[in-house]
């Protein structure tokens, strides 16, 4: 017998359709198995899906896991955003919700109605982590097309983030944003020894 999942498409961060952030989000997936939480979000192709799944503790309301087409994520902000947008429109779910994922417990608010709806996120700050050596500053560099005259010496190269890891990378302004030609196959090489933070 097929199972049959609801998949809702999400836009986050926008008012019109199309446009924002994308995002996958499945409510109900206690039943799915991570494998199967893995090929769903593989066949939609954004970078993030979102599943929900009831609490497992009273320190929380709700657990939400992350998956990108290749691998699980601890936290996604935006997956948050489309998650509670769904959740609060499709169950009038509390204007208050304490949503727990691998990367721990983060509290929400909803507020507004209807498509108005606005979510709040609290979290705890950043934690600030190493700086990267000099062979993998130059492997990013490498990675990006980034010049090293582009950075900015005050901002060092350095991993960040509370639970999904990212790296900081301080430039001298828009200009060398806008001429990025990223090769994304080496920047996943250079990444792996480093951190294990999502694409």
């Amino acid at each position: 017998m097929t199972r049959r999942i609801q998949v809702h498409q999400v836009d986050a961060f926008t008012r019109e359709p199309f446009t924002g952030n994308p995002t996958g989000v499945v409510l109900n997936a206690d039943a799915l198995s991570e494998a199967q939480m893995l090929a769903i979000a593989r066949e939609l192709n954004n970078a993030e899906t979102a599943f929900i799944l009831a609490p497992d503790g009273t320190d929380h309301t709700v657990r939400a896991r992350f998956f990108t087409p290749r691998a699980e994520a601890g936290f996604v902000g935006h997956a948050t955003v489309a998650a509670q947008y769904v959740l609060s429109r499709r169950f009038d779910a509390p204007r208050w919700q304490r949503q727990k994922s691998k990367a721990g417990i983060v509290d929400i608010e909803v507020r507004g109605t209807d498509a108005e709806r606005r979510i709040a996120i609290r979290r705890s700050p950043p934690t600030i982590g190493r700086e990267l050596n000099d062979r993998e500053r130059l492997a990013v560099l490498d990675a990006l097309a980034l010049a090293s005259e582009s950075l900015d010496p005050r901002i060092p190269l350095r991993i960040v983030g509370v639970g999904a890891a990212r790296l900081l990378i301080g430039v001298r302004g828009p200009e060398p944003l806008k001429q990025l030609k990223p090769d994304l196959a080496s920047r996943r090489r250079s990444a792996r020894p480093a951190t294990s933070s999502s694409p």
